[in-house]
């Protein structure tokens, strides 16, 4: 039996991230098929029930190619690289934030990070061997810290989708568009993984620096 946590296990501020970022993420779904809505040349109740039927990986599918069509070749690809930043990464980190089970850590480590644990998932080859394998699951450690980062990281996806519609080839996409910086995937050094985070080390004067030679 898997007993579901307390609130008050998890780190202060952790379970306000994760209410956020759900939060965040209907907003970037609904602000890509409101992008569709804007951008294609079909209107009227029918289209818009058939966009409400489609996922996310649909619509940004969708979206890819038609600004394959209506983009500068320069403006594709910065425009293709925000989607297959939201399709690859932000969209599957926030499937393994949703839908993994949490695990609150014990210990000291209560106050800075919960674990989320994985399952077995599927059945893939050994890349040395190439024998079949079942690809298996495990314990990530998740900090406030991170959680924060992916909130920063999908608000800049939905500022990005926003531009979208006011894109034209001749002045491009307008001013307070995000650079590509998926922040998530460098979080601050985990003090729980590395002791020394944080700590400055200090040469005596009378000792000469070591040589980087």
């Amino acid at each position: 039996m898997f007993k579901p946590p307390q609130p008050d296990q998890f780190p202060t501020g952790f379970l306000s991230a994760m209410g956020y970022i759900v939060a965040l993420w209907s907003s970037l779904e609904a602000e890509t098929r409101h992008c569709l809505m804007t951008w294609l040349p079909y209107q009227g109740q029918d289209f818009h029930t058939l966009l409400a039927q489609t996922d996310m990986r649909a619509r940004l599918a969708t979206l890819k190619a038609v600004a394959f069509g209506r983009m500068e070749a320069r403006d594709f690809e910065t425009c293709e690289g925000w989607i297959n930043a939201i399709e690859n990464d932000l969209r599957n980190y926030r499937n393994r934030l949703v839908h993994d089970q949490w695990h609150p850590s014990g210990g000291l480590s209560r106050a800075l990070q919960a674990n989320r644990l994985t399952p077995n998932r599927k059945i893939t080859r050994d890349p040395g061997s190439g024998n079949r394998t079942l690809l298996k699951g495990g314990a990530t450690p998740v900090t406030v810290a991170e959680l924060n980062l992916f909130a920063d990281d999908l608000m800049d996806a939905w500022t990005f989708i926003a531009h979208i519609p006011a894109y034209s080839r001749e002045r491009g996409f307008a001013d307070g568009m995000p650079q590509l910086t998926l922040r998530h995937k460098s979080p601050p050094p985990n003090p729980l993984l590395n002791p020394n985070a944080g700590q400055t080390q200090n040469t005596p004067a009378s000792q000469p620096e070591a040589s980087q030679e």
